[in-house]
C-alpha cells in the first residue's frame, strides 16, 4: 500500500504482489476488494496486481475499474507520481495525454535560465568560459539521469540522486565515475579533452565542483531538481542545454543546430521499412552487421531515436539482442568531443550499450594529427544507413573537387554523405532549401540525381529551427544507386518518382516563441499537430498524419482533401503525392561555362576590341592564371570594369571563372514540394506575359549596367 502520497490520509495505491505460481488476474482481483476496503473508507483509484512476472493494472472510474492508457498505450505495469497526479486530479477519466515536450519548451528552458543567472555569480570558470557552463550543466544533468538508473558505489558509500547537493558528495560520485571501471561508461562526459594532440584535459567536473561553494550547490541542485525522471523524456535533454546556453555566434561558426525529437521520430518512422528492420535484424544472425552512421550526430538524435524504433520493432520472440546489435551497427562521429560524449551517454541511456562513438572530422580529407577523417582513400568505410542534419555556413574544403569547388558545410556534407553510403544503402539527411532549389547549384542536383534514387522530400516548417535560424530545411530520403546514371537522360524516360509531404504545423507556434500549441478536435485528434500520434476516446492510439499519409494506398492526396492554417483558413494546393522525376527535368535554367585558361580568354579582343584603349588591351594580355587578377580571395579592384567588358564573373563562394558570353542550358532539377504541390495559390501568367516581362526587365538591366559603368 502506497498511504497518504498526497497528503490526504488516503490509500493512493494498492499493490498486491504474489509468487509466481499464482495468475497475475488472481493478485489484480484480489487488490481490488482490498482498495473497496471496509465501508468504503478509502478512495483508492490504483490497483496493481503481480505475480514476480507479470502486471495487471486498473483504475476506478466513478464505480467501476477500468484500464489505463497513457497516450495511446494500454498501461499494465508501475507508474511514475507524474500520471498518478493525472489519475487523482481527473477522477472521471481512465485515459490521458503525457506530453512531456511541453516542459522541455517551456519550463527546461526556465530552468536553464535561472543556472546562467546563478553562473554569473561564481567568480572563475563558470562565469567567463561559455564552453565550461555547457559542459558543467550537461555533466550534471547527466550524473542526475545516471543516478536515477543505478546507485554509484565507491569505496564504502553509495550514492543516488538525492545524496548529490553537497560538493563533498558529488566529488566523491565524479571520482567514482573517473577512478572505476565500473564506470568506465559514463567517464568521457565528466572529463572532456578538446586536443586529441595535447591530450589535455578542458573541462573536469569534479575540478569545477570544488571551486564552488555549498549554497550555490544547494541552488544548483535545486534547478535541475526540477526536472522530472528523465528516462521517460521524449527529447534531447542535451541539445537543448546547448541552444538556451550557447551563443548564437558560436552555434553558427559550429553550423550546428539540434533537430528536435517530435522531428527526428516521425521521420524515422517512415524511413525505415518492414523490409529493412528485416534486412538488419537478418544481417545479425549472419554477424555481418548492419552499419548505421550520423557523420555529424550532434548529441546523437538522430542515432538515439534510430536504436529506440529498432529496438521496439524487432519481434518480441525474437533472439536477437538488441544492446549487442547497436554496439556492432551503429556509429557516431562530430567535430566536437563534448557532442560525442553527449551522444554517448544519450545512446546509453536508451538501452545501447556504449555505441562507436568519437571525434571525427567527416569533411576533412586526410587524417589530422589531433582529428581522424571519414571515408580517405587509405582507409574507405562505408555504411549501410546515414542520418544525419548537416551542418551549415561557409567551409574551408570541397571534399570533392570533381564533382564541385564550393565549399559551403551543406553542399560537401551531402557530398560526403553519398560517398559513405554502399550501393544501395539509403540515407535521410536534412538540407537548406538552396540545395534542392538555388539556380546556382543546378549543377549539385544534376549529379545528385544521377548517383541517387530519390525516396521521399519532406518540407519542414520554416520555424523548425527558431529562434536559432529560420532557415527553410527538408528532409530528404535518398537510395544510392547501385550503379551511377550516365545522363539526366536516362531518368527523364523513367517512370521514376518520389513521395513528398508538406509540414504545415508541427505542433508548435509558427513564430519564435515555439510554444506548443496543444489544440485538438473533438475526436481526440490534433489540430496543429502533423507529426505526434494521438489517441481517440476509445484509448485507440492513431499514427501522424505524416504517417498516416505516408502508409494509406496509393499515397496521393483525394479531391475531397481539405487542410487549414492556424488561423482556419484553407491553403490552396496540395499537401502530399507523388512527384515524377520526368516533371521534375523538364524544367532549365541558364548556367554559364567555367574558364579554365585564362590566357586564350583574354587574349581574344574581339570580345571589347571597340570598348578598351591600347592600356587596357595591353593589361588583359599579361593575365595568363588566376593569381594574375585574384588578391586574398577577391577579384583585383582594377580589373573589375574590365572582366565586366570582357563578359567574365569571378565567383568568390566557388573560386572560378565563368564565361558569361556563353550561357549553355541545363536542367533545373528543382524538387521543392511547394513547387509542384502550391503552385496554385500564384497567379498564373502566361509564355507570352512571361515574355514580355522578362524583355522589360532585361532592358532595365541594360540600363543600369551602362549607368554603372558610365559612373
Amino acid at each position: 500500500m502506497i498511504f497518504n502520497y498526497f497528503k490526504d490520509q488516503n490509500i493512493d495505491i494498492i499493490i498486491e504482489n504474489k509468487t509466481t505460481n499464482i495468475p497475475v488476474e488472481t493478485a489484480l482481483s484480489e487488490g481490488m476488494i482490498y482498495a473497496d476496503g471496509k465501508n468504503g473508507c478509502y478512495k483508492t483509484r490504483v490497483v496493481i496486481g503481480y505475480n514476480g512476472q507479470e502486471a495487471l493494472l486498473k483504475v476506478r472510474v466513478r464505480d467501476s475499474w477500468q484500464d489505463l492508457y497513457v497516450n495511446g498505450e494500454k498501461i499494465n505495469g508501475f507508474i511514475g507520481p507524474q500520471i498518478l497526479k493525472l489519475i487523482y486530479q481527473y477522477p472521471d477519466y481512465n485515459i490521458f495525454e503525457f506530453d512531456t515536450s511541453v516542459f522541455t519548451q517551456k519550463e527546461f528552458h526556465n530552468i536553464l535560465d535561472n543556472l546562467r543567472k546563478t553562473y554569473r555569480n561564481i567568480s572563475g570558470l563558470l562565469a567567463d568560459n561559455e564552453n565550461a557552463r555547457i559542459d558543467f550543466t550537461i555533466a550534471y544533468i547527466a550524473l542526475k539521469m545516471i543516478t536515477e538508473k543505478e546507485k554509484i558505489e565507491y569505496q564504502g558509500g553509495s550514492y543516488g540522486w538525492e545524496d548529490l547537493n553537497r560538493p563533498a558528495t558529488i566529488s566523491a560520485a565524479a571520482d567514482a565515475i573517473k577512478n572505476s571501471d565500473r564506470y568506465t561508461k559514463y567517464k568521457d562526459i565528466f572529463t572532456i579533452v578538446y586536443n586529441k594532440k595535447t591530450n589535455k584535459v578542458s573541462f573536469d567536473f569534479a575540478e569545477t565542483i570544488a571551486e564552488i561553494d555549498v549554497n550555490t550547490i544547494k541552488e544548483i541542485h535545486s534547478e535541475i531538481n526540477k526536472i522530472p525522471m528523465m528516462h521517460a523524456l521524449p527529447i534531447d535533454l542535451f541539445g537543448e542545454v546547448y541552444e538556451v546556453l550557447a551563443s548564437k555566434k558560436t552555434k553558427k561558426d559550429l553550423g550546428e543546430y539540434f533537430t528536435r525529437r517530435h522531428i527526428i521520430r516521425p521521420l524515422l518512422s517512415i524511413f525505415i521499412s518492414d523490409a529493412d528492420v528485416r534486412n538488419i535484424t537478418d544481417r545479425y544472425s549472419t554477424r555481418r552487421h548492419v552499419k548505421i552512421v550520423d557523420p555529424f550526430c550532434g548529441t546523437g538524435g538522430f542515432l538515439t531515436e534510430f536504436y529506440k524504433l529498432l529496438r521496439d520493432r524487432i519481434d518480441e520472440g525474437s533472439e536477437i539482442d538488441a544492446t549487442q546489435l547497436a554496439n556492432e551497427s551503429f556509429y557516431g562521429y562530430d567535430i566536437n568531443p563534448s557532442n560525442t560524449t553527449r551522444t554517448k551517454i544519450n545512446m546509453y541511456l536508451a538501452g545501447d550499450g556504449i555505441s562507436d562513438v568519437e571525434k571525427r572530422d567527416s569533411l576533412a580529407v586526410s587524417d589530422t594529427d589531433v582529428t581522424k577523417a571519414l571515408d580517405t582513400s587509405k582507409r574507405p568505410e562505408k555504411f549501410d544507413y546515414v542520418v544525419t542534419n548537416v551542418p551549415y555556413g561557409k567551409g574551408k574544403i570541397a571534399v570533392n573537387p570533381a564533382v564541385t569547388n564550393n565549399k559551403r558545410l551543406e553542399i560537401n556534407a551531402l557530398i560526403k554523405v553519398v560517398s559513405i553510403l554502399n550501393p544501395l544503402g539509403k540515407a535521410l539527411v536534412i538540407v537548406p532549401d538552396g540545395i534542392l532549389e538555388s539556380p546556382s547549384l543546378a549543377s549539385i542536383r544534376q549529379w545528385f540525381v544521377k548517383n541517387c534514387k530519390i525516396n521521399f522530400v519532406i518540407s519542414l516548417p520554416k520555424f523548425a529551427f527558431a529562434p536559432y535560424t529560420k532557415e527553410k530545411t527538408y528532409a530528404v530520403s535518398f537510395t544510392k544507386r547501385d550503379n551511377a546514371l550516365c545522363s539526366l537522360e536516362e531518368q527523364s524516360l523513367s517512370d521514376e518518382r518520389f513521395w513528398a509531404y508538406i509540414i504545415d504545423n508541427d505542433g508548435y507556434a509558427n513564430s519564435d516563441k515555439r510554444f506548443a500549441t496543444g489544440r485538438r478536435e473533438l475526436s481526440g485528434k490534433w489540430m496543429h499537430n502533423e507529426l505526434s500520434v494521438w489517441s481517440d476516446k476509445n484509448g485507440v492510439v492513431h499514427k501522424s498524419l505524416m504517417e498516416e499519409k505516408y502508409g494509406t494506398d496509393g499515397r496521393e492526396q483525394k479531391p475531397e482533401e481539405r487542410y487549414y492554417n492556424e488561423w482556419g483558413k484553407e491553403i490552396a494546393g496540395k499537401k502530399y503525392g507523388f512527384i515524377q522525376m520526368s516533371d521534375v527535368l523538364k524544367e532549365f535554367t541558364v548556367n554559364y561555362n567555367k574558364i579554365t585558361k585564362l590566357k586564350s580568354v583574354f587574349c581574344d579582343l574581339s570580345r571589347c576590341d571597340a570598348i578598351l584603349d591600347d592600356d587596357q588591351k595591353e593589361c588583359l594580355k599579361r593575365i595568363a592564371k588566376k593569381s594574375d587578377c585574384v588578391e586574398d580571395g577577391f577579384l583585383k579592384e582594377e580589373l573589375t570594369e574590365l572582366f565586366a567588358c570582357m563578359g567574365v564573373l569571378y565567383d568568390e563562394e566557388e573560386e572560378c571563372f565563368y564565361d558569361l558570353l556563353n550561357p549553355i542550358k541545363v536542367h533545373q532539377v528543382n524538387i521543392l514540394p511547394e513547387k509542384y504541390f502550391r503552385s496554385s495559390s500564384i497567379e498564373e501568367i502566361t509564355s507570352e506575359e512571361l515574355s514580355k516581362e522578362v524583355a522589360k526587365i532585361k532592358t532595365e538591366l541594360n540600363k543600369l549596367f551602362k549607368d554603372v559603368m558610365k559612373w
